[in-house]
């Protein structure tokens, strides 16, 4: 499983200095933080870093995952991923009118018609399996 670090990069006049990259794993920066700190994913043991930088393991907050979702192109391509996945089964129209006839159900102001309680049931459990797929792509980045 993989565990987040945050370093701050460093330059001079000749290179800029960042984290190096475990030999045994992979390390995928994942955004800049509002500090300015760059936070990687790191699978493997981290090898001895430059002098120039400082890298800190990083504790998993929610403010830290909503800062880094917010943030990260990894993060927003596999939300979008998430989304592709549902739509190419359920467009937007069919996603929303399942929804509305599901609350009005919920509300007892809307009486399902025959079939529609299952196919707004398979839509449900289509849409997890998405949600969950994204789920488990973070996971597998430390988050």
């Amino acid at each position: 499983m993989a565990v987040l670090y945050a370093y701050t990069k460093v330059s001079d006049e000749y290179t800029t200095y960042q984290i190096a990259a475990p030999v045994d794993g992979s390390a995928v920066e994942l955004c800049l933080l509002s500090d300015g700190r760059t936070v990687v994913s790191v699978t493997g043991e981290l090898p001895d870093q430059p002098v120039q930088i400082t890298v800190s393991r990083l504790v998993v907050t929610q403010e830290l995952i909503s800062e880094v979702r917010e943030k990260s192109p990894h993060l927003k391509l596999i939300d979008s991923l998430v989304d592709q996945r549902i739509r190419s089964k359920y467009p937007l129209d069919k996603e929303l009118y399942l929804a509305r006839i599901s609350i009005g159900s919920l509300s007892g102001a809307y009486e399902y018609k025959q079939g529609e309680a299952e196919e707004v049931a398979a839509f449900g459990q289509y849409a997890e399996q998405a949600r969950l797929w994204g789920k488990e792509q973070r996971a597998e980045l430390g988050l």
